[in-house]
């Protein structure tokens, strides 16, 4: 199979789109992953690589982020950590992780065609 770069036409456009509408750190994030995307279509990028780079494309999303890092803990568990438990530097490990996890689980499945795009929007 040969990787082909035509998504980083209408991921371009996306970008531009979130970024006329206040999209900041979320916008950049994706950004950063478009282009290692397109990178790794183009020179075929080592795995250690796949996982080291996303880590800093997410770094001006978790820069904005401002919010709670608070969760309400389940019957139960409330027992052990009290009903309101912060994630604090928690939170923020979490974020990574799922942004690798996500970067990678799309590249995974853009092997197999039209599986990546669904579940790029049920993700």
């Amino acid at each position: 199979m040969i990787p082909e770069g035509v998504g980083i036409v209408p991921a371009t456009v996306m970008v531009l789109i979130l970024y006329a509408f206040g999209g900041g750190g979320g916008a950049e994030a994706i950004a950063f992953g478009v282009m290692l995307g397109y990178v790794d279509d183009t020179l075929d990028l080592p795995w250690r690589c796949k996982i080291i780079l996303p880590i800093i494309g997410v770094i001006p999303l978790l820069g904005q982020y401002t919010g709670s890092t608070y969760i309400k803990m389940i019957p139960g568990l409330n027992l052990i950590f009290g009903d309101i438990f912060d994630l604090s530097w928690g939170y923020y490990l979490y974020m990574v992780c799922l942004c690798i996890f996500c970067t990678n689980s799309i590249n995974i499945y853009a092997g197999i065609n039209g599986l990546e795009i669904s579940q790029s929007i049920t993700v």
